[in-house]
């Protein structure tokens, strides 16, 4: 499999000029973007030496593991309570950890609070996790004062961080910068089209963000036919 990466994108007279680490310029008449985003890291003593080994940043993914067990969810965005709701579901005891009030006043975590199983820990800090091989235990501090959780698993939803660098300059993109795009998966550049996690769509789930670039490819292959053609390829970042 060819594996290359794109270091630049930009837009001449309406052709692509893709640039990549390997294999030098492309030209093409559309671009695909599906580059996806990266979860913001939790950055405390013992974070990085759990990862896989109970500490996640998808909670869909791992959700079915935890039945009947203990895990604890810190952030307070979307994914985060939408989380905390799958897991209570399963039959999970769920901790939700949050170092402000930011994202609890919207109705869907006033409804949260009133699910059996879950415990909000509102204005608390993350500041351990320990364990053995895997995760035991967390250490939590409000006001100085610390507590020690028991879990068997720990989810950190900070926020995702949107792979969009290379097309921000000649593309809209939300104050996060994810990117802008239609019902059709354009964006606001025309022929530049985008799928997945780097847009302002809600993916998550690989299923939907695959669909999305299914979407995407058939609705690009319908803007090449419709547009003339320059001598240049579809080109895929």
């Amino acid at each position: 499999m060819l594996r290359d990466r794109v270091t630049h994108v930009a837009n001449v007279k309406g052709i692509f000029q893709v640039e990549t680490q390997q294999h030098g310029r492309h030209e093409s008449q559309v671009v695909l973007v599906a580059t996806g985003a990266s979860p913001l890291p939790l950055d405390v003593p013992g974070a990085q030496q759990f990862v896989n080994h109970g500490i996640g940043y998808s909670i869909t993914t791992h959700a079915h593991l935890l039945a009947g067990k203990t895990a604890a969810v810190i952030g307070s965005t979307q994914r985060a309570l939408r989380g905390v709701i799958e897991l209570a579901q399963i039959g999970a005891q769920v901790y939700l950890i949050t170092p402000d009030a930011t994202g609890l006043s919207t109705p869907f975590a006033q409804a949260l609070r009133q699910v059996p199983g879950v415990t909000v820990l509102e204005r608390y800090a993350v500041t351990q996790i320990s364990g053995a091989t895997s995760v035991e235990q967390l250490v939590i501090a409000q006001d100085g004062e610390q507590s020690v959780l028991q879990v068997d698993a720990v989810f950190a939803d900070l926020g995702l961080l949107p792979n969009s660098g290379v097309v921000r300059r000649i593309v809209q993109v939300d104050p996060a910068g994810f990117i802008w795009v239609d019902d059709q998966h354009m964006t606001t550049l025309p022929g530049l089209f985008a799928a997945g996690d780097v847009t302002t769509a809600f993916c998550e789930q690989i299923l939907i963000a695959i669909g999305d670039g299914v979407r995407a490819a058939v609705s690009a292959y319908g803007y090449v036919l419709t547009h003339p053609a320059r001598g240049a390829a579809a080109v895929t970042a």
